[in-house]
């Protein structure tokens, strides 16, 4: 199965092929090979700078979105703590649960 390769990116390689005297750059098995100055092999053409960083960038984007989700989650419930409550407690009663042993609790009595 071949795969469609973008016209911006066989530009890059081929203007990079025209800068470094390599010629005949093309696609094949997941790399790009051209054939170097006075040589009758093609070779891999080396990564450039902006490969390797959309490389990081694949790696590291969804992790970035997954600790992004969770600092939204903690800030959701430090800021509205009632919505998270069982939908029968009433609001008095969150202090309750959650204050410490050997903490007084002031409780409204109706």
């Amino acid at each position: 199965m071949r795969r469609s390769i973008p016209v911006t990116e066989y530009l890059h390689k081929l203007r990079w092929c025209v800068n470094h005297g390599w010629t005949e750059p093309f696609f094949e098995a997941g790399k790009w090979y051209a054939f170097p100055p006075g040589a009758v092999m093609p070779l891999a053409i080396p990564p450039s700078f902006l490969d390797y960083l959309q490389a990081f960038f694949r790696q590291f984007c969804l992790l970035f979105l997954l600790l992004l989700l969770h600092l939204i989650l903690i800030w959701l419930v430090t800021s509205f703590p009632y919505f998270f409550l069982p939908i029968d407690t009433p609001p008095d009663s969150f202090l309750t649960l959650h204050a410490p042993l050997n903490a007084t609790v002031y409780t409204q009595v109706v």
